[in-house]
């Protein structure tokens, strides 16, 4: 289990260890419209400024997972919390590409998320930092796709390790 201790900082026992269960809260609304303002100049005009700018800000934001837990099957209603304990398995959303290579797709706000997957989801919001750590201890995926829907960038593993690094 990545440690998901980490998405909710109140959780720690009176004794400082952390227990074998971890309560996070879902569904909580993201919009980020600066995202898009500087992916359009970097699509644009493709330079080395804006790729900086754009990757400083992709270091900065907060993502959209989309999750079902186990006791949630497909089209369950959403709800406002989940606690998870060690052991436990998430099921995310995935996508693939021509090359059958899957990707975790990631979301910047509610509308791309609805407008990708139509069913009743819960959402987890994640930092970055977060998300490439993630990212780089899973098996199996070759990176993200950012709005799978709309922009549908795909993020492979070598750039998330730069992402990662541009942190420390």
């Amino acid at each position: 289990m990545h440690n998901f201790y980490t998405l909710n900082p109140t959780h720690q026992t009176l004794s400082g260890e952390f227990s074998n269960t971890i309560s996070l809260d879902l569904n909580i609304p993201l919009h980020d419209a600066h995202f898009y303002q500087l992916f359009e100049e970097y699509s644009a005009q493709p330079s080395e400024k804006a790729q900086n700018s754009l990757g400083m800000y992709l270091n900065q934001m907060n993502y959209l997972l989309g999750i079902i837990p186990d006791e949630n099957a497909p089209g369950a209603e959403p709800t406002s919390q989940i606690t998870i304990k060690k052991g436990d398995t998430l099921n995310f959303l995935i996508c693939t590409n021509d090359a059958r290579e899957v990707f975790l797709p990631i979301f910047t706000d509610d509308s791309e998320i609805k407008d990708w997957y139509s069913e009743p989801i819960n959402t987890l919001s994640v930092p970055a930092a977060w998300l490439w750590k993630f990212m780089l201890n899973q098996k199996g995926y070759a990176g993200v796709v950012i709005n799978p829907n709309g922009i549908a960038w795909p993020i492979n593993l070598e750039h998330i390790k730069s992402l990662l690094n541009d942190l420390v």
